[in-house]
């Protein structure tokens, strides 16, 4: 199930979201960088970490409510 209803605070260490293509994706941590938050993340399973702010990253990706 994907929450359409979605804003900055949901984006915790430990979270599952699905991005394209259903992939789903961790976030590792996040860091608030001159009054802004910036999120890094990767891949389920995938060692390789990614990071935007935290507005790019729930433009691109939607929580997955019954993640593991």
């Amino acid at each position: 199930m994907i929450d359409t209803k979605i804003d900055i605070s949901q984006i915790v260490p430990g979270s599952t979201w699905v991005g394209p293509n259903s992939v789903e994706f961790v976030v590792i941590e996040t860091a608030n960088v001159d009054s802004n938050i910036w999120v890094h993340y990767r891949k389920k399973h995938e060692p390789q970490e990614y990071s935007c702010w935290a507005e790019s990253f729930l433009d691109r990706f939607r929580l997955y409510q019954n993640y593991q």
